[in-house]
């Protein structure tokens, strides 16, 4: 199988200060996006159920109390009945598009990924590069995404050259 992307995360800088990292696209990866069965659809699902999973996973856990906030919060006082967790499902956004997961979106101030065209990466391919990535958990959520639906289509890819090796065609 031919090289479909390449993940570049370059040292991060102080916390606050950024922290670069790169996913450069090949045209066959823009090839297998376009063979894959995934859908806009199919990722609105996928965040759905699986957010809670990723922003816990990475760090984004807190809670939110709103019976105990603004300047006067009690940090001491335990948290009451209304809390809830602070980022949800809307917190993550994925667009998807021609080359695949095109724009993912995680908590911060318009944080994420976006697609540009590649610099120094894949040769005529794209990039998905930071925009507003100023900590190590925005970056580690955005690399789950990416990676979540880039084994889905690299899976599909491994069983169509398997079956294509045997003689066997299927269709998405």
């Amino acid at each position: 199988m031919n090289m479909l992307y390449k993940i570049q995360m370059i040292a991060p800088l102080d916390e606050g200060r950024g922290c670069p990292i790169q996913v450069d696209l090949w045209p066959e990866w823009k090839e297998a996006v376009a063979r894959s069965a995934i859908t806009q659809q199919g990722v609105n699902h996928a965040v759905k159920m699986m957010h809670r999973t990723w922003l816990d996973g990475c760090g984004w856990s807190r809670m939110f109390d709103p019976d105990n906030c603004g300047f006067d919060r009690d940090k001491d006082k335990p948290l009451g009945p209304n809390a809830y967790k602070a980022y949800g499902e809307h917190a993550i956004r994925v667009s998807w598009g021609e080359w695949g997961p095109e724009h993912i979106t995680v908590p911060g101030d318009a944080c994420g990924l976006d697609l540009s065209h590649s610099i120094g990466g894949a040769p005529s391919g794209m990039s998905l590069t930071p925009h507003n990535m100023d900590t190590m958990a925005q970056a580690w959520l955005c690399l789950v995404i990416f990676t979540f639906f880039a084994e889905g289509i690299v899976s599909e890819e491994i069983v169509r050259e398997y079956n294509g090796k045997r003689g066997v065609t299927v269709t998405p």
